[in-house]
């Protein structure tokens, strides 16, 4: 028996369990009207994920320390140029709103960002890795949850609905 093919096997089921909790968690608390569906700007206004979130749209949890996070950032911006459609990104992160702040002007975001200031949505999400990126078509269903980072084609495609 191998074992790294089966630890690695191991690992693809025990990731489709948690893919699965996670889109039944997001799911509906995508919709909630419950407080804990309600995040701040980095501007202090109170927002819920369904005002935002609002047609075909990445949702990505990030942290700007996280190498992978900037060069996702980087490829949505150049992607999101292309269309000047900056919600079509919505950012959440419980990084500290000081490198939040600093984030915005060193990686030029643009996008809306969420703050879970206490990870309150990150962990009923169990979010583990950044970034983690949910896909969000045009019926404001879930197509796909990445763990990393999309290339700018990649997000193009979501993008023009393919």
């Amino acid at each position: 028996m191998n074992i790294g093919k089966y630890v690695w096997g191991c690992a693809l089921v025990v990731s489709s369990v948690a893919a699965a909790y996670l889109l039944g968690v997001f799911v509906a608390d995508l919709y909630s009207s419950q407080q804990n569906n309600v995040f701040e700007t980095l501007d202090g206004e109170k927002v819920t994920l369904s005002n935002v979130v609002t047609g075909p749209s990445l949702i990505t949890f990030f942290a700007p320390d996280c190498y992978l996070c900037t060069e996702h950032l980087d490829n949505a911006r150049v992607a999101v140029s292309d269309t000047s459609d900056y919600r079509r990104v919505v950012l959440i992160s419980s990084s500290d709103r000081v490198d939040l702040q600093k984030a915005i002007g060193s990686y030029e975001i643009r996008f809306p960002i969420l703050w879970d200031r206490d990870r309150l949505y990150s962990h009923r999400l169990n979010v583990v890795v950044e970034p983690l990126v949910i896909e969000i078509d045009e019926d404001m269903v879930i197509r796909q949850i990445v763990a990393g980072a999309l290339t700018t084609n990649e997000i193009r495609e979501v993008f023009e609905g393919q």
